[in-house]
This record gives C-alpha cells, sequence and structure tokens, in this order.
C-alpha cells in the first residue's frame, strides 16, 4: 500500500488550486491570499511568483506586481520565460521604468519563437527612444 502524502503537501497542493481557480475566474485578491499560503516546495517559486506578480497588477498593486515578477525572473525556467519577461515589462510601465521595460522588451524580441514577440515589437515602437 503506497504510503500516504503528508498533510502540508496536501494542503500546498489544494491551496495551489485554490488560487488557480480564484485567478481564472478573474478573483486576484482571493488569488494572491492562497498563492501566499502556498509552500514553496509544493509549487516552484518562479510559478508562485509569477501568479502572485500577474495578480498583483490586476489589482493596481504595481510596485508590489514588479518584486515578484522580478524575484520570478531571477528563476524562471525556459519555457516560462516569454510570458514572465512580458508581464515584467508591462509591471516596469506602469510604474514608469521604462528604460528597464526597453531591455525587458528587447529580451523578449529576441527568443526563438514566443507569441509575444510582435507584442514586445509593437510595444517597443510605442515606447521609441
Amino acid at each position: 500500500m503506497p504510503e500516504a502524502l503528508p498533510d502540508s503537501i496536501k494542503t500546498g497542493d489544494f491551496l495551489f488550486k485554490e488560487g488557480m481557480a480564484a485567478y481564472r475566474a478573474q478573483e486576484y485578491l482571493p488569488a494572491v491570499s492562497f498563492f501566499l499560503q502556498v509552500d514553496q516546495t509544493t509549487v516552484g517559486f518562479d510559478t508562485l511568483s509569477f501568479y502572485i506578480g500577474v495578480c498583483e497588477m490586476a489589482l493596481d498593486e504595481n510596485e508590489r506586481a514588479l518584486g515578484f515578477l522580478e524575484a520570478a525572473e531571477a528563476m524562471a525556467s525556459p519555457a516560462m520565460r516569454p510570458q514572465l519577461l512580458w508581464y515584467l515589462a508591462l509591471a516596469q510601465i506602469k510604474v514608469s521604468r521604462n528604460v528597464l521595460a526597453r531591455r525587458t522588451l528587447e529580451q523578449l524580441s529576441k527568443l526563438e519563437g514566443p507569441a509575444f514577440t510582435s507584442q514586445a515589437d509593437a510595444l517597443l515602437a510605442e515606447l521609441g527612444d
């Protein structure tokens, strides 16, 4: 008979799933509350920080969003990198850090095949020099 999972893992998994359900329903405040309770060993730090950052940005807490997205960017997996760079650039723009946003968008534009490349190029053109 397989050993039962520890309560901390079941709880972390449950909290993450509840957070994702709230996130998908665009209920960002409850989503943040769930995500902040998740043990980082259950879900990767970059994933948690990304979703918290996006929720904070949706709640117009842009400085907080930027902090979470910057933390996620430092440890982002290659699969998550395009989406993360996109939201990081948006957060940087929202807090008037356009020079940083330009660098972030340039990084995104150099990635091969991400869905965000054309959007990054368009936003770079809007930012100008």
